[in-house]
């Protein structure tokens, strides 16, 4: 918690540890990214981060467990080893502008929700070392491979035991 510790409402945000904005002297300052890896927080980050319209990067990297409302702003997200459970909204296929999702290295035991195919700005997606199951949505993530936006070396589904991936390319779910 204790990079959080000068978060005070007092002040410009531009100020406090983890927040990076365009102009920090500004009035008018402009979030960019928001840094909570390794601040021990946990709990739900609220819908209201939605609010920051302007945000572009949201790391939440080695926090204890973190409940994630999608509906907030459409920027890159490295989640990864933020203990995050259960599964990942169908919701986040309405997030046109997200272009990085990482939520490796957590606890997601449902399956890849075929909405992903709809993410036609994402160039990075890892999902691995989660324990997702069923069968990776071929068509959806084929989609955005084939349409040249979805990068195959930074796409990784590896190590989730119980998810139906193919013997060819273990990133890529087949029959």
């Amino acid at each position: 918690m204790g990079l959080l510790l000068n978060w005070n409402r007092s002040t410009n945000p531009c100020d406090w540890t983890t927040v990076h904005c365009d102009d920090n002297d500004s009035e008018d300052f402009v979030i960019r990214k928001l840094e909570l890896g390794g601040s021990e927080i946990g709990g739900r980050l609220a819908g209201e981060i939605g609010k920051l319209k302007t945000l572009q990067s949201l790391l939440t990297r080695t926090n204890y467990t973190i409940f994630i409302d999608f509906s907030f702003t459409e920027a890159d997200r490295n989640m990864s080893k933020s203990g995050i459970t259960g599964s990942i909204p169908p919701e986040i296929g309405d997030l046109n502008e997200l272009v990085t999702l990482d939520l490796s290295h957590n606890n997601l035991n449902d399956v890849i929700p075929w909405a992903i195919g709809k993410l036609l700005n994402l160039t990075t997606l890892l999902l691995n070392d989660n324990d997702l199951v069923g069968c990776e949505p071929v068509d959806a993530i084929s989609n955005l491979i084939m349409n040249g936006s979805l990068d195959n070396r930074y796409f990784n589904l590896a190590n989730n035991p119980n998810l139906h991936t193919s013997p060819i390319n273990p990133g890529v779910c087949g029959p």
